[in-house]
This record gives C-alpha cells, sequence and structure tokens, in this order.
C-alpha cells in the first residue's frame, strides 16, 4: 500500500518556488486557493519532492512537520501535500486562471458540472485572473478579493470588444 489514493495532492507555493507546477503534471493555469484553516486539520502531511503520496515507513519518516514546512523558504516545485478523505469546496477561497482563455475552461468545466456556485457566491465572482505566481501569492493572503479581476469582469469585457 503507497497511502495516497484516498488523499487530495495539492502543491504549496511560496515566493521562492521557481514555477507553478499541477500535481497531475505540468504548469497549471487553473488554481484553486485555499482557505489558510485548511491547515488547522490534523490528518495531512507534506513532502518536499513527489513521493506519490507513500505512507511506507521509511519514505513517511521524511515528509515534512508543520514547522519544518512553515521554515522552509523554497519548497521545491514538486513538493505534494496531501489531505486525507478529501477537501471540503468550503474551503476554496478562490479559482484563479492566468489568462481569458483559461478562465473560459474553468468556467465551462463547472457549468458542464452542474456548478453554479461556489460557497453561496456565483461561480462567475470566484473564478479570477491571477497572471504569475506573486498575484496567487497575494491573492492567498489576502482578506478580501473584491479588488481582483473575476471572470464576471474580464467576459463581460470581452464581449464589449
Amino acid at each position: 500500500c503507497t497511502g495516497g489514493a484516498d488523499s487530495v495532492f495539492t502543491r504549496i507555493i511560496t515566493e521562492n518556488s521557481n514555477k507553478l507546477s499541477s500535481p497531475l503534471g505540468g504548469d497549471s493555469g487553473i488554481n484553486l486557493v485555499f482557505e489558510p484553516d485548511l491547515l488547522d486539520r490534523t490528518d495531512w502531511y507534506t513532502y518536499n519532492d513527489d513521493k506519490y503520496g507513500r505512507t511506507d515507513l521509511e519514505t513517511f519518516k521524511g515528509r515534512l512537520s508543520p514547522e519544518k514546512l512553515l521554515a522552509t523558504k523554497a519548497l521545491s516545485s514538486s513538493n505534494e501535500q496531501m489531505f486525507r478523505t478529501g477537501i471540503s469546496t468550503k474551503s476554496i477561497k478562490v479559482i484563479t486562471c492566468t489568462d481569458e482563455n483559461m478562465i473560459k475552461l474553468a468556467m465551462t468545466i463547472l457549468r458542464d458540472a452542474g456548478v453554479t456556485e461556489l460557497n453561496g457566491k456565483p461561480i462567475e465572482d470566484m473564478v479570477i485572473l491571477a497572471e504569475s505566481k506573486s498575484d496567487i501569492l497575494r491573492i492567498s493572503t489576502s482578506s478580501s478579493i473584491e479588488n481582483e479581476r473575476s471572470a464576471r469582469d474580464i467576459l463581460a469585457g470581452s464581449k464589449q470588444d
């Protein structure tokens, strides 16, 4: 048993991360930004490189404790953080997209899945533009996303063109 089958895999970005990377491989144009209180859970574990969520004793010894994680200035872009048995949609702060095409793709995926609201807000207000890692970091540490360009703003602007 490797251990990761019952977990949601995430990547952590920091100011010193060298790129945005998806747990599915490659750079990601769509990212979920979670509320910081997600780290209050006690069932997560983190590695600084890709271990495929393994929990065998030898690999598990190398996981980062919360103290080590928070003290680490530069995490590898292949880091992985696993949350056992899922993450509630209530923990999603916002969905960020790197450009207008990614916003359209995210909106299509959500609508095709029948999702029209997320945490009581229309998805058009929850999908926002974040063109860089710095934008995502700023958004993740901000208490409000009201000043961000949402899908509603961007798609309304493209209709006027």
